[in-house]
């Protein structure tokens, strides 16, 4: 069987769960007159009288979803208990899988210990409940609950494997006990998580006292990590003050980071942008020229998609040098798309012979394939070799 859900089946799966929570929150308002079906089916659907919830158990996924939206909306009073009841009784596991999750989102908002211990209840039946994703949200809007259900668990491997769902909320309402916590966190991914996560959550509401933390940890590893993890929430604040900090960190230790506030600085300020990246330099250091080369890569693209004339100009400015070859490389493959005539003289601009000669032919030959007597008669203006031309006719 495909692995690929079937859109339909999510759909229906879906609207089921919000019509049962649109009743358990109070967003469904029906007259008290029963009302009647209108499919074509003779079986009578059976109501509890209750919460009005059918208690029908069709091992068809179809004949589920067809009967049981018309049933659910005649009722208002549907309780969170006899909302998890429902979900418990249908037949179908992976239904039951689909739905938990949004189901018991819903249910925390209101009743946050109840989700919490049926999600742990149905995670040892086989059902996926979602526990990890659920803790996180019941510590971002009731914290003290979240803290307490927590911590109510035996310990063990699963309680420890909760922990970094507890984190981020956990540093924001009590440093000094989330810190302890982590402590008590055998080194390791569990341990890595947790400090990640504090410092990240940290970052996002007071950057300053996350950055304060972090390069107090007495662990080089573990600074070097949260440090790392505080560089991406920062950079959408201040993106120099970002990327200052990821520059900072040991070689091997910032890619991610450096990519994620480079791509927004892009997409908001891509002039702001690009006058940073001019001011790195090259050194002997291969941390830095990574930088500076995937800095100088990444804006010339989105000058390319963006603003070409602009582009060409930034270039231009560049120092000579392979990390503008990759540049102008760069630009070209997202220019040709937009203007194959631009892009061609763009390669031009390359200093390295041979990277020029195999990026103007790769570019000419889709010009002369759109182009051809304007590609022919750029060729003849501008000397262009034979060797270069034959190569482009080629391609």
């Amino acid at each position: 069987m495909s692995s690929v859900p079937n859109p339909n089946r999510v759909r229906l799966i879906w609207l089921t769960a919000g019509m049962v929570m649109g009743l358990f929150l109070g967003r469904v308002r029906t007259g008290s007159k029963a009302e009647t079906r209108n499919d074509s089916s003779d079986a009578p659907v059976e109501n509890t009288p209750s919460t009005g919830l059918s208690s029908r158990t069709s091992e068809s996924e179809e004949s589920i979803h067809a009967s049981r939206p018309v049933p659910l909306a005649r009722h208002n009073d549907a309780s969170a208990e006899a909302i998890i009841a429902w979900v418990r009784r249908l037949p179908n596991e992976r239904t039951r899988d689909e739905l938990w999750e949004g189901i018991l989102s819903g249910i925390a908002l209101s009743d946050p210990k109840l989700a919490l211990e049926t999600a742990l209840e149905v995670s040892k039946h086989g059902d996926r409940g979602g526990l990890g994703s659920l803790l996180h949200q019941v510590a971002e809007q009731h914290f003290e609950t979240a803290l307490w259900w927590y911590q109510s668990q035996p310990e063990g491997e699963q309680k420890r494997g909760w922990a970094e769902a507890l984190a981020g909320p956990w540093a924001v309402n009590d440093l000094v006990g989330a810190n302890a916590m982590r402590l008590t966190l055998p080194s390791g991914n569990d341990r890595q998580m947790f400090t990640e996560r504090m410092a990240e959550s940290l970052a996002k509401r007071v950057p300053n006292a996350a950055l304060d933390w972090a390069n107090a940890l007495p662990d080089p590893e573990e600074r070097t990590k949260a440090l790392a993890a505080i560089a991406g929430p920062l950079g959408e604040r201040d993106p120099e003050a970002g990327m200052k900090l990821v520059m900072s960190l040991p070689k091997g230790s910032d890619q991610n980071a450096f990519r994620q506030i480079l791509r927004r600085w892009v997409d908001t300020d891509l002039a702001g942008a690009a006058a940073w990246a001019t001011t790195l330099v090259e050194t002997s250091s291969p941390g830095e020229v990574s930088i500076r080369n995937q800095a100088l890569q990444d804006i010339a693209r989105a000058t390319g998609f963006k603003d070409r004339e602009a582009g060409m100009a930034w270039l231009d400015k560049l120092p000579p040098g392979n990390s503008h070859d990759m540049a102008v490389h760069s630009f070209v493959s997202a220019a040709d798309g937009y203007d194959i005539a631009l892009a061609t003289q763009a390669a031009m601009k390359i200093q390295n012979p041979e990277l020029r000669d195999a990026v103007t032919a790769m570019t000419l030959g889709r010009w002369l394939r759109e182009d051809a007597v304007a590609a022919r008669a750029w060729m003849d203006a501008n000397s262009i070799p034979d060797a270069i031309r034959q190569a482009a006719r080629n391609r």
